[in-house]
């Protein structure tokens, strides 16, 4: 008999796996898929932009891109803390339709590496219609935390995107930079 099909007789699921960064916010497990994760970095300051909603922390430019930072405790309306030397910056990659927009998000501290099966990944509760809801893609049971998965594609729309890079580009050319 053939592994695969002793797997399937035996009970064992044959969903693949996934993989999601998990991040701290307070006392709270996040993630993200890993497949959106561009890279992890420390915390070293932003740019402030003005006039731009209150969980936008500012901008940073990374290998010549100007990418806005979203602080994420603020975007989730948590309480806001300061940033220390365990505070990071994830890049996380947005698919906007067929482009796609890189964004920083800074959290607490960085946990592990989470594998997953989809059947290990329940549907967050019904919260009605409350705007910020769709933005939780999943809860995971690990041990005795739950992990609250963050669909990346929700942390910003894309009208508050395209606001904000024509933010980019004004600030840009008040600084000289065009």
């Amino acid at each position: 008999m053939a592994t695969d099909e002793k797997m399937a007789t035996s009970g064992i699921s044959m969903q693949p796996k996934q993989q999601f960064l998990t991040f701290t916010l307070g006392s709270s497990e996040y993630g993200v898929k890993i497949t959106d994760i561009q890279e992890v970095r420390g915390w070293e300051g932003v740019n402030a932009l003005p006039r731009t909603p209150k969980c936008i922390a500012g901008i940073i430019s990374l290998r010549n891109n100007i990418i806005p930072v979203i602080d994420l405790r603020l975007r989730l309306n948590l309480i806001q803390r300061e940033y220390d030397d365990k505070t990071v910056v994830a890049i996380i990659k947005m698919r906007l339709d067929v482009t796609e927009q890189l964004v920083g998000i800074v959290v607490d501290s960085v946990s592990d590496v989470l594998d997953a099966t989809s059947d290990q990944i329940k549907n967050p509760p019904n919260f009605g219609k409350l705007e910020d809801s769709a933005i939780i893609a999943g809860l995971i049971s690990n041990h005795d935390n739950m992990v609250i998965i963050i669909d990346a594609g929700q942390l910003i729309s894309k009208s508050e995107l395209v606001n904000l890079d024509g933010k980019i580009k004004m600030y840009g050319a008040m600084a000289g930079g065009e």
